[in-house]
């Protein structure tokens, strides 16, 4: 299985777009985790917040494959959750996987209310383990590159991959081939093209902390090929990203509604990854501003 599992993740690393540097770290994060056993802490509950309820179990569901996906406390943790894009890639897993992969989430938060508001506001309704004192990572000393946080594990808790499918459409399909086997789930190829886009950055000024913004980029496909757009990727949940996903004939323009809401006051600088069928993909974009308080 292990060697399955390098040989496709070699396809894999053939197929990313990124500096040299990026692809040395995945490399030496495949070679440290691969076959790693992942170690809970003793006495771990998990806890489902629903409207209504709150449903604990003190047992891990034994499936093939498990999703392990750690968040700890640094930076703005509420963003960091992307509970919308979990609840999708859910119901997608769960739609081809049935009764393959369960979903293990554990948070660092030392404010076990404000994490269960969110979580019902969000009708986030899976099972989630609140590490206040971040016992998880200090046993199993996760990477601290949050993109570097999610793992997929078999039954007996070894590590198959690393890395995030929510902030990455290839390590989603890595994880596919993984579970469902090589030859079961094939992504579509699709020739390369190029893109113009119309600016990199978008600046919205000040604003309204409680004020919902949009802007807009253009993408162009300057290629002789469709431009096909495989996903688009935010940095954080507070920005949400609209667009059509027809493929773009050669001399047609893609625009793309960015729409940002501030979980918080203050300077802001986010980003979003455009994965698609361009030589130079994922294509990033970035918004700036700044949120005033009242």
């Amino acid at each position: 299985m292990i060697k399955k599992i390098i040989g496709l993740l070699c396809v894999f690393f053939l197929m990313i777009s990124c500096k040299e540097t990026e692809k040395q770290r995945f490399v030496r994060l495949l070679n440290e985790w691969l076959g790693e056993i992942v170690y809970y802490p003793s006495g771990m509950c998990f806890t489902s917040y629903s409207k209504d309820s709150v449903i604990t179990k003190c047992d891990k569901s034994i499936f093939p494959y498990t999703i392990l996906n750690y968040v700890d406390s640094t930076g703005c943790f509420s963003c960091r959750l992307q509970l919308s894009k979990w609840k999708e890639l859910i119901a997608e897993f769960d739609s081809i996987t049935p009764h393959k992969l369960d979903f293990i989430f554990i948070f660092n938060s030392q404010d076990e209310r404000v994490l269960a508001r969110l979580l019902k506001r969000e009708h986030f309704t899976n099972f989630v383990y609140i590490d206040e004192i971040d016992t998880l990572n200090k046993i199993n000393h996760f990477p601290k590159d949050e993109n570097f946080q999610t793992f997929l594990l078999d039954k007996d808790d070894r590590v198959l991959a690393i890395g995030n499918p929510i902030h990455n459409p290839k390590v989603k399909e890595l994880y596919k081939k993984v579970i469902l086997g090589d030859e079961t789930f094939k992504q579509i190829p699709h020739k390369n093209t190029t893109v113009k886009k119309d600016k990199s950055v978008a600046n919205l000024g000040s604003f309204p902390s409680e004020e919902e913004v949009v802007t807009e980029f253009t993408l162009t496909n300057t290629g002789d090929t469709p431009l096909v757009v495989v996903d688009v990727v935010t940095s954080c949940g507070c920005t949400t990203v609209e667009y059509s996903r027809k493929p773009v004939l050669p001399g047609k323009g893609l625009k793309l509604s960015i729409k940002y809401k501030a979980d918080q006051p203050g300077y802001f600088n986010k980003s979003v990854k455009v994965f698609c069928n361009a030589e130079k993909s994922p294509l990033l974009l970035n918004i700036t501003g700044n949120a005033l308080t009242d």
